[in-house]
C-alpha cells in the first residue's frame, strides 16, 4: 500500500469507528481487514471482531499478529458463503466492495449473506461501492468542490477522463445501490468522508441498517446451490 493510501486508509478507518459507535457487547464483522489497523483498533472495545480474508497469505499474517488476542478470529473465505449462524454480527465493515462484486448479481449475493448473518440491529459500513464515475463528477459540480481549484480540478476531470482506465467493470449509480438495498430490506445512507484525495471527495460508502422485510423475491446463486431471498 503507498504512502498516500496508507493515510487516507487510516484517516477513513478511524471514521468508520466513529461511525459504527461501537459497543463492549458489539460482534463486529470486517470484510477484507486488509493490514488489520481497524482490528487492532476496536478489540478491546467490542466483544468478538470476526475478519474474513480471500488471501491466504494475509490470513496468516494477521493471524499471527493476533494469536496472542484472543477475541479476534481472522478465517480465509473464498467465496462469499460467510461460516457464521444467523443474526451473529451487531457490526459490519465491508470497506472494498468493488474489489468483491464485479456484477450486480454479485452485489445482490453480498447483500443477501451480510443480511444473513446479521442482526435486526446492525449498523453495517460500506465503502467501495463502483459508483458511476460521471454521476460523482455531476454531484461534487452541483454540491461545489471546496474552492476554486477543486473546482477547476473537477472541471478537468470530466473533460479529459479516461473511462477505461478509471472506472471499474461495474460501475452502478447511488440511487441503483440504495435500491437495491431497499429490496432486501435494508436502509442504505450515503456518507461523505471529508479527506481530499487526488483534489476530490469520495461519495461512495454508505451506512446501512435494517429498514424493512424485503418486497420482492431474488434468487441467489451460491456455491452450495441456488435460494431465493422471499419477500413480503
Amino acid at each position: 500500500m503507498g504512502k498516500k493510501n496508507n493515510v487516507r486508509h487510516r484517516f477513513m478507518t478511524k471514521k468508520i469507528i466513529t461511525m459504527l459507535q461501537l459497543k463492549d457487547d458489539d460482534v463486529v464483522l470486517h470484510v477484507g481487514p486488509r493490514d488489520g489497523y481497524l482490528l487492532e483498533l476496536i478489540h478491546s472495545l467490542v466483544k468478538e471482531c470476526h475478519a474474513v480474508e480471500r488471501s491466504r497469505i494475509v490470513v496468516k499474517k494477521l493471524t499471527s499478529r493476533f494469536h496472542r488476542i484472543p477475541n479476534i478470529l481472522v478465517q480465509e473465505v473464498r467465496s462469499m458463503n460467510l461460516p457464521y449462524p444467523r443474526g451473529y454480527f451487531t457490526k459490519v465493515v465491508f470497506d472494498e466492495l468493488g474489489v468483491y462484486a464485479h456484477s450486480e448479481l454479485e452485489i445482490r449475493t453480498l447483500l443477501d449473506e451480510l443480511r444473513r448473518v446479521s442482526s435486526d440491529q446492525v449498523l453495517m459500513f460500506i465503502g467501495g461501492v463502483p459508483m458511476d464515475q460521471e454521476e460523482s463528477i455531476r454531484r461534487r459540480m452541483e454540491e461545489g468542490p471546496a474552492s476554486w481549484w477543486e473546482r477547476l480540478w473537477v472541471g478537468t476531470q470530466a473533460i479529459f477522463r479516461a473511462p477505461e482506465e478509471t472506472e471499474p467493470p461495474l460501475v452502478i449509480s447511488e440511487d441503483q445501490f440504495r435500491s437495491i438495498c431497499r429490496q432486501y430490506g435494508l436502509h442504505a445512507e450515503p456518507m461523505r468522508i471529508e479527506i481530499t484525495h487526488a483534489f476530490s471527495t469520495q461519495h461512495n460508502d454508505f451506512l446501512v441498517s435494517f429498514a424493512e422485510q424485503p418486497t420482492k423475491q431474488f434468487p441467489i446463486h451460491t456455491a452450495g446451490g441456488s435460494h431465493a431471498t422471499t419477500g413480503s
